[in-house]
């Protein structure tokens, strides 16, 4: 009993410390460790009084939510023969929305960023070549959709044109 009183008395001391309710008092997380500990608190507060197995549920839920995705939970009460209503499923899906929103939008910035650079280079070609007058074909250096550069050969048609997917860019293989 010593020996366990030796090991939980640090952990008991820091974890209770009035230095740790600032950090709290916000519920932000910092890392995965209070990812959950967030999650868990959105299901039962820390500020009020709750029973035992409320708490329990409540840590159970959150660990199979962070571990298998919002809609496992109701899955999981299917299986102990708790039904979920249409309100916890609709929930369970907008959880899995905003994930796959957050992931495309940085999809999309990638993208944006990919194609800005791409029409700065358009800009850039057509100043050097003084406008898209003649027949000449110049090459120029792009970046493609890793943006790894590449030299294109493209034929002056290609800028005078809005609709730039319908032309065709010869790429030198090396």
């Amino acid at each position: 009993m010593e020996l366990l009183h030796q090991h939980l008395w640090p952990v008991h001391e820091r974890l209770t410390s009035d230095a740790l309710l600032p950090r709290c008092e916000r519920k932000a997380t910092q890392n995965a460790n209070e990812s959950f500990h967030a999650s868990v608190w959105a299901k039962c507060s820390n500020t009020q009084f709750h029973c035992k197995e409320k708490g329990e549920l409540a840590v159970s839920s959150a660990a199979v939510a962070c571990n298998f995705g919002p809609a496992s939970v109701n899955q999981l009460g299917d299986l102990v023969n708790v039904p979920s209503g249409a309100h916890p499923a609709r929930i369970a899906d907008s959880g899995v929305r905003k994930s796959l929103n957050k992931s495309l939008g940085k999809n999309q910035a990638v993208e944006g960023k990919r194609r800005k650079l791409r029409k700065e280079a358009i800009e850039k070609a057509q100043r050097e070549e003084g406008g898209s007058s003649g027949s000449n074909i110049c090459i120029w250096n792009v970046l493609d959709s890793q943006f790894r550069c590449q030299q294109v050969k493209i034929s002056p048609h290609f800028f005078e044109t809005k609709n730039l997917k319908n032309f065709v860019v010869n790429v030198p293989q090396n």
